[in-house]
Formats: structure tokens, C-alpha cells, sequence
């Protein structure tokens, strides 16, 4: 089986790019887009899946779908497997992520909301040894979601109370399984809500809850994006490369003292004014927020946020690395600053492994990939996670850091470079050997060849030239290039029919002199195994 992968960068298609930013299927971002294609036409895969940011403009998404033979469902375009969806990854993490993804995985449906809140993976000092008991863990609770446990009555679990912040916010702190139509009086809902009884539906998905800014130098409310403040109790915003300000690609999150972090330093009313942060190891300020009111610098900012003390922070590469369920073996070797921006450009594990869990038999066939704009092998982290059979992982990347990453996890993985080198008229999937054929072709791995020599033999008193011919099959196994060759040991039943007993390969190394043309020894490639299998074939006698 062979799967294509991935998402051509989005940068010149984003909404957040300001200046030069591309609205139609021309330009920089299309170009990447159409490597993907041409990819795809020159690696044939059995399934593919292509993802991009929902702000690209609609005409672009638009092309994309007709350029993918996606089908709408109608009688206006031709019937085909390929479809496209949009899925936020707040479905199944605590980040605020808008994708769409053009795939012919099969009848891929949302996935299910697991009411997961940034509060819920910030990391916390919390301390389970204390006297509070807590309940026994069981190991079937893996994708458990509120609405379940509350349903079947599974666990137990606790509900708090949601601190009110405004109606003019957009969205509030709630989860939709949480909210249990006709639950009655004193119910979590009727607790939420008690002057809106009509609340009891299910349309409460939570988003980034915005609750203030810090200030400019100058004392002014900063309307940047990075400079804006947002609560735990919501999700986080998107993981950006780029981005400015205190809350660079991650947000400014307002963070309660209490369970995050511990006062070192009290002023002399006993009020603390630093901090310990148990996610990033550091000293932070305290800020008081009462009646509304933020304090920063000795002067007040309004701020939607409960009584009490907060730091203002952005989040660690661990806590990213949870908004986008990266798994806790996979290992970053990189600096800060790189793991930020290869976590902005990654992709959600949960919502690839959603998609691809729709492939038949990914479990048992053996199964080639191709992962263009691999970055941080994130396609190769769901795989992983699914019990996919990977016995090839080809990835275009230039990006050194998201390289050396991958290498790190997945040493296996055949590096092509730029994506761009697709367009090459001799472009093909596999390494190169380092060897011309007859005709000044270069030798790729899956290439076949036609391998021919001349011996010198006695017919009839005199010496003449026989040419020994046999098809070959290049592969690149156990460090080293060979080729193989396909031949049957042949016998005759009791009837003297002639039946195949066994198969045999016969391997050699690629050697000086053996597998490049000489005097001796003729080499010429006649298709490959993926465009021509029929070679491959053997032949009754």
C-alpha cells in the first residue's frame, strides 16, 4: 500500500499574513500546493490526505478540491472517493485549530468532542502524595469524555463551577457534553445558567476566552495579538511560527496562583507579589485582580477574570506539545525556539490519527509513505500510534532542525530535500544508486533492469560470445544496494505436469564493476516496480 501525506506551508495563504497576502490559485503558496500534485500523480498512492488552514481564501480552497477531484455530492461534478472536511482540533485537544483536509480515507466523520480545556494540560505542582485521596486509575478510561461518564455512570469525576465573564464574550468556558438536557434543578447546568433555563442545548463549544490585555510601555492597552490575555478555562489559540509580543506563537494566559504555581515573595499586607512557575521553572509576577480590576505597574486595566492572583505567561513547549497530542516517548532534541516553531507548523496526532483510522487493513498491509513538507514527522507519529505496518517513510524537508527531529525518532525515514525536486523529469521516489545505466540513466531503488554480460563458451570446435540476460529488481535493504532476481525451481508431478515448488531470490551487492556498464557487464532500466509490475512476473515454462 502506498500513502501520500501532507500539507504545503500556509504562510502566504493565512489570514494572518497582512501584507502580500495570496487570495487566488496563483503565486508562491500554489506552487508549493502544485509539488504536492505532482507528487501525487508521479507516486500513485492508494490513499492520500492533504491539509491546510481554513483562512485560506475560498477560491484557492475551491481550486484545491477540483485540482483533488473531491466530490460534492451532486450530479455537477463526476462521482469520486475523494472528500474534504474542515475539523477544529479543540474537538480533541485543548487548542483552538481550524483545518480543512482533502483525503479519499473513506467516510470520515467529526470526531467526537473529549471536552478537554487548557486548564486541563497546563502543568501543575498539584501534589497527589498529600492526605486528599484520589480515585483509582483504570485502563480503560483511554478517550473517556464527560459525556459518556456521565451517561453510563463509568467513573466518577467532579464538576466546577464556571466563573461568569461577560456577555459579550463569544463563547463561554462550557462543553457541550457537559450540558445534560432536562438534568433539573441543581444541576450543573442550572448552576451555570440559572436565569436562562433555554441554555440546556447542546452548542456550547468552548473557544479562546480573550479577558483583557497587558499594556505598551507607555501604560496603553496593547491591541496586538500577542499581547493579548486569555483565560485557562477555555482553549487555547492556534500555535503560530511566527509572532510577536510577550505571547509569541503561544498567547498570554492569565494562570491562578493556586495548584500552578507557589508565592515566593509577599508584600508587607502579606499579598504575594512573585512566584514560582512549576511548567517553566521560573519567577513570575503576581498580579491582583479585584472587582474587575487588574493591577500591572501600579496602574488598574479592566480584566474579566475572578477575584484572586495570577501570572501572566505564555506556554511551555511541553504544554504545546499537548495542545497538539504529541505522545510523551517522542522526543524534541532541539532548542526552545525550534520546538515552538515545529510545533506551529505540526499537525494535531489525534485529528491525523481520526482520519486515517478509515484506511482498510493500515494495520496489516506493509505500507509505503510519501510526506511532503514532512517537518517534525508528525504523519509518522499518527501512523506510529495507529499500529500502521511502515516498511518505507519518504519525506521532502529542508528545514534542519525538523530533520534532525524526525532522524531522532525515526532514523529509518529516507530524506529527499526540497519538495521542488519533484518537478525533475528524472525525479523518482527512491535513492539513488550512484550508478548510470547503458544509456547515462540514473539508478533508483525500485528501478528494474534489464543486466546482461557476455561469456565466452566452445560450440563446435570453436569460442563464441553468449549473452546471459535476466531481469533485476534494485532495493536498498540492510545498509546497502542489491539486486534481486525472480526465478522458480520448476519439477514434474506423477501426471508430469510441470508445478512451481519454490520461489527463490538471488541477491548481490552493488559492487564496482558489477552494476554499471563496462566491457563485461550491460545495465539498462526497463521500468520500476510500482509503474511496471509485470516485469517483476515470472513466466511458466
Amino acid at each position: 500500500m502506498r500513502i501520500l501525506l501532507g500539507g504545503s506551508p500556509c504562510t502566504y495563504w493565512s489570514i494572518a499574513q497582512k501584507n502580500n497576502r495570496e487570495t487566488e490559485a496563483s503565486g508562491i503558496g500554489w506552487e508549493l500546493f502544485k509539488n504536492y500534485l505532482i507528487a501525487k500523480e508521479k507516486f500513485r498512492p492508494d490513499f492520500f490526505l492533504y491539509e491546510n488552514n481554513v483562512s485560506a481564501a475560498q477560491p484557492i480552497k475551491e481550486q484545491i478540491k477540483k485540482e483533488l477531484g473531491v466530490w460534492d455530492g451532486t450530479f455537477l461534478t463526476s462521482y469520486s472517493d475523494v472528500r474534504h472536511i474542515e475539523i477544529n482540533s479543540a474537538l480533541v485537544s485543548a487548542q483552538n485549530r481550524q483545518r480543512f483536509y482533502v483525503h479519499n480515507c473513506g467516510e470520515v466523520e467529526q470526531p467526537k468532542d473529549r471536552g478537554i480545556l487548557l486548564k486541563d494540560v497546563l502543568i501543575s505542582g498539584y501534589d497527589l502524595t498529600s492526605n486528599d485521596k484520589a480515585f483509582a486509575l483504570i485502563t480503560r478510561c483511554n478517550g473517556a469524555i464527560p459525556e459518556d461518564t456521565l451517561e453510563r455512570h463509568r467513573h466518577t469525576m467532579v464538576a466546577e463551577r464556571i466563573p461568569e465573564y461577560g456577555n459579550a464574550d463569544k463563547s463561554r468556558p462550557v462543553i457541550f457534553a457537559y450540558c445534560k438536557k432536562g438534568d433539573g434543578e441543581g444541576s450543573l447546568i442550572s448552576d451555570c445558567f440559572p436565569d436562562k433555563p433555554n441554555k440546556q442545548v447542546f452548542d456550547f463549544v468552548a473557544e479562546p476566552i480573550r479577558v483583557g490585555a497587558m499594556p505598551r510601555p507607555n501604560g496603553e492597552l496593547s491591541t496586538s495579538q500577542g499581547m493579548r490575555i486569555y483565560s485557562i478555562d477555555g482553549k487555547a489559540v492556534t500555535q503560530s511560527v511566527n509572532g510577536g509580543g510577550q505571547g509569541a506563537k503561544t498567547g498570554l494566559y492569565a494562570v491562578p496562583l493556586e495548584r500552578y504555581n507557589y508565592a515566593t515573595e509577599f508584600d508587607s499586607d502579606g499579598k504575594p507579589t512573585k512566584a514560582y512557575c512549576y511548567a517553566d521553572g521560573k519567577i513570575h509576577t503576581v498580579y491582583e485582580v479585584k472587582n474587575g480590576k487588574i493591577t500591572i505597574k501600579g496602574k488598574e486595566y479592566p480584566i474579566k477574570l475572578p477575584d484572586g492572583f495570577y501570572i501572566i505567561r505564555k506556554l511551555t513547549v511541553a504544554e504545546c506539545r499537548r495542545l497538539q497530542t504529541i505522545p510523551d516517548w517522542y522526543k524534541m532534541p532541539c532548542s526552545d525556539t525550534q520546538n515552538y516553531k515545529m510545533l506551529g507548523n505540526g499537525w494535531t496526532i489525534e485529528v491525523i490519527k481520526h482520519i486515517l483510522s478509515h484506511i482498510p487493513n493500515l494495520t496489516t498491509e506493509p505500507i509505503e509513505v510519501l510526506s511532503m513538507y514532512d517537518g517534525m514527522s508528525c504523519a509518522r507519529i499518527a501512523l506510529k500510534e495507529l499500529g500502521a505496518n511502515v516498511v518505507k517513510y519518504y519525506a521532502t524537508e529542508i528545514d534542519k532542525y525538523a530533520i534532525q527531529t524526525t532522524q531522532a525518532n525515526f532514523p529509518d525515514t529516507i530524506q529527499l530535500g526540497d519538495a521542488f525536486q519533484v518537478r525533475n523529469e528524472d525525479w523518482k521516489i527512491g535513492q539513488y544508486t550512484g550508478y548510470l545505466d547503458m544509456n547515462g540513466k540514473k539508478i533508483f531503488e525500485d528501478d528494474i533492469v534489464e543486466f546482461y554480460f557476455y561469456d565466452r563458451t566452445r560450440r563446435n570446435g570453436e569460442i563464441i560470445k553468449v549473452k546471459n540476460t535476466c531481469t533485476m529488481l534494485i532495493e536498498f535493504k540492510y545498509g546497502m544496494f542489491r539486486m534481486v532476481e525472480l526465478f522458480r525451481n520448476y519439477r514434474l508431478d506423477e501426471n508430469k505436469n510441470v508445478v512451481t515448488e519454490k520461489i527463490y531470490k538471488y541477491r548481490n551487492e552493488f559492487k564496482e564493476g558489477i552494476f554499471q556498464t563496462n566491457d563485461k557487464y550491460f545495465v539498462s532500466i526497463i521500468g520500476n516496480k510500482w509503474d511496471t509490475p509485470e516485469l517483476l512476473e515470472v513466466e511458466m515454462l
